[in-house]
């Protein structure tokens, strides 16, 4: 069973504005009020985030209220503050206008999220293209033939293992080499453990990223592949922040067709 990152939400929260924001994110208190999420990102500048489960337009009012009050005592000492409240589900248009009337994000966990990486616009182009030479070999396009269930041997100790096995050893960090005739399977292997793990992304904020390496001819470096990963998609506005996901430990990489590249080996860490 794949397990969260975090242990409650307030952590979650916290864990997703550390990875946005480059910089710690803890509770702090600002003004004689305490926020569960404080980053004093320099002399100029704080980030405040109220966070809370219960979806309801009183509480977010009160949100608004305490980052009123920390945005007036910071900007007497020149200190802009940037308030966001991050709720468990979708606020509604009333909770997002009184927030924008007072200059303040309100947002779902999923949409604060977004502002790290836009993980739901490409794992849809994703699963919409082809994952190596998983392909129906009529018309060239990606294979939608349902994935029938089936177990992989470990080399070191022989045992079986099967896709959810695979991911738990991804999600931990495992590196895994996956070896096989051509047609056997391996690619259908990448794109179902690409599904399993993008199911659970906004629990375990580990996005998984599927590089077809024939795509990839005379690149050498990490950010190079991950990039043309974007571009080959047409999601080029996404580039940016799949690298930042790299650099930050949060991609996790699913390279197809190794047998298909020639030359020096990749340098992906």
């Amino acid at each position: 069973m794949i397990q969260p990152k975090w242990q409650n939400f307030e952590d979650q929260i916290r864990g997703i504005a550390t990875l946005i924001f480059g910089q710690n994110c803890t509770q702090g208190r600002i003004a004689g009020v305490n926020f569960d999420g404080v980053i004093e990102r320099n002399d100029q500048e704080t980030i405040a985030i109220e966070i809370s489960q219960q979806n309801d337009l009183d509480k977010v009012r009160q949100g608004i209220g305490r980052l009123i009050l920390a945005k007036q005592t910071l900007m007497a000492d020149g200190v802009l503050l940037r308030g966001y409240i991050v709720l468990s589900k979708k606020p509604t248009q009333a909770m997002i206008d009184a927030a924008a009337a007072a200059k303040i994000t309100v947002a779902s966990a999923g949409q604060f999220a977004a502002l790290f990486f836009q993980f739901p616009k490409y794992k849809n182009a994703r699963l919409s293209a082809s994952f190596g030479s998983s392909v129906n070999p009529l018309t060239g396009e990606s294979d939608t033939v349902r994935y029938v269930p089936v177990s992989y041997q470990r080399i070191d100790n022989g045992k079986d293992i099967e896709i959810a096995d695979i991911c738990e050893l991804l999600l931990s960090g495992k590196n895994i080499v996956l070896l096989g005739e051509y047609g056997s399977g391996k690619s259908r292997c990448v794109r179902e453990s690409f599904s399993k793990l993008a199911e659970t992304w906004d629990l375990t904020f580990q996005f998984p990223f599927a590089v077809n390496l024939r795509e990839c001819w005379g690149l050498d470096r990490g950010d190079e592949i991950v990039r043309r990963g974007a571009y080959v998609l047409g999601l080029d506005e996404l580039a940016g922040s799949c690298v930042k996901a790299l650099n930050r430990d949060s991609l996790v990489l699913l390279l197809d067709g190794f047998d298909e590249l020639g030359g020096p080996i990749l340098e992906l860490g």
